[in-house]
Formats: structure tokens, C-alpha cells, sequence
């Protein structure tokens, strides 16, 4: 690391599926809105969109849940989703339907202007402009992978090969949770929990530690 150089027998990898960025909005139009802080992927202040026009982009949970937060403030919110349908949560949805949201679907935004967005319906060249002051964008979030030696062997999802003892193509170097990956992995925390055991007990056993592997069962510590 940039702190220094440790040397170890055997290490186990706990990286994650990688950082976590939200997904930009890609569309042409005056480059200083981002500058201006008129495009926002989260919200910092709620008070930065009192009394103004917002509009929010996106279909999910934390979509409507920030259309209905921001219509306490907002002078007026629109959501613009590219389905019919959302993908939240059923009271979610029912609340949105009572609320003063103007809900634009299935529309997509196209274009960026000064003053708004353009939009334009699926399927259709029917085109809409919404006057706003403030866009949120929620899109869902990307995952930058860690960089890695080139060694180390990467599945098809881009992740570190590992056989059923966790153990990578590189000897000595193990790998659990998110950043692992082997054919039938099921992509859960108590799986990776699992596997970090697994790992330990595998280089355990190949170093040769003089200590037990004998664990014990939690069961055993009720009634003492």
C-alpha cells in the first residue's frame, strides 16, 4: 500500500464488488448546469430546492421517496420515468398517486436547455418541454471494480475466480464475499460469511498453524 510493504504467507481478499457511483446523466446541453449545480445525483440540503421547480428522473424507491420529500419544499416536483410502471414499493406508489407529483410516463429526457428539460415520449416523436430549475437523477449506481494484478484470474463478470476453498489462481491468495466468484455463488451476506470461514480454515491447514480448527458451536454457549 502507500503506507508501506507487509509480506504474508497467505491473504484474504474482502474488497466488495467495488465503488459505488451513481449513474451520470448523459445528454447534450450547456455544460455549466453541472458547474451550477443544477444537475445533483443525491440530496445534500432540502432546503436548496425550496420553492423552486424540480424535476426527478428515475422509476425506483429512492426516486419517489425523494419526489415525495421534495414536494414539502419544492414550488412544484415532476417525475419522469422511461415506464408506464415504477419499480417501488406498492405504498410508495399509492402515496405518489395521492400527492401533487406531476408524473411524466413513459417519457425520456433527450435534450438539456438553460431553463429545463426536454423530454420525448417512448415510441413516439412526441416531444414535451419541462421548465425547471433543479434536476435529480437517480439512475441506479455503477460499480468501478478494484484494479488488480494481472495475475489474478477474473471471472465473466469481472470478478476474482476462486475455487470452493476460496482460493484464487494465485497460491496464498484468497478471496470472499462480493469480490469473488464461482460457478453456483449465490450473491448473499451469510454466503460471504461463510466463505471468509472457508478461506481461513483452507490456509490454516496449509500453514501448518499448531492450533485447533475445532470452533465449537454458538448453541453450546446458552445455558452456561
Amino acid at each position: 500500500t502507500d503506507k508501506g510493504t507487509h509480506r504474508s504467507k497467505a491473504v484474504l481478499l474482502t474488497t466488495g464488488s467495488g465503488l459505488l457511483s451513481p449513474r451520470k446523466l448523459n445528454l447534450e446541453g450547456p455544460e455549466e448546469l453541472h458547474k451550477l449545480g443544477r444537475i445533483n445525483y443525491f440530496i445534500k440540503n432540502l432546503e436548496e430546492y425550496s420553492g423552486k421547480e424540480v424535476a426527478v428522473l428515475g422509476g425506483g424507491d429512492s426516486a419517489l421517496d425523494w419526489s415525495l420529500m421534495l414536494e414539502k419544499v419544492a414550488k412544484k416536483v415532476h417525475l419522469v420515468h422511461r415506464r408506464s410502471s415504477f419499480r417501488a414499493h406498492a405504498l410508495t406508489v399509492a402515496e405518489l398517486e395521492k400527492s401533487t407529483v406531476e408524473v411524466h410516463t413513459p417519457y425520456l429526457p433527450v435534450f438539456l436547455s438553460t431553463n429545463g428539460l426536454v423530454l420525448q415520449r417512448v415510441k413516439s416523436e412526441e416531444i414535451q418541454k419541462l421548465e425547471v430549475e433543479k434536476i435529480l437523477v437517480n439512475y441506479g449506481m455503477m460499480t468501478n471494480h478494484v484494479d488488480l494484478n494481472e495475475k489474478i484470474a477474473l471471472s465473466r463478470r469481472g470478478r476474482i475466480q476462486s475455487n470452493r476453498q476460496q482460493e484464487t489462481n494465485v497460491t496464498g491468495l484468497y478471496v470472499a464475499g462480493d469480490a469473488s466468484d464461482y460457478e453456483g455463488k449465490a450473491p448473499l451476506m451469510s454466503v460471504g460469511f461463510g466463505e471468509a470461514v472457508l478461506a481461513i480454515n483452507d490456509m490454516t491447514q496449509k500453514l501448518k498453524f499448531s492450533h485447533s480448527l475445532q470452533t465449537g458451536h454458538s448453541s453450546s454457549l446458552f445455558g452456561k
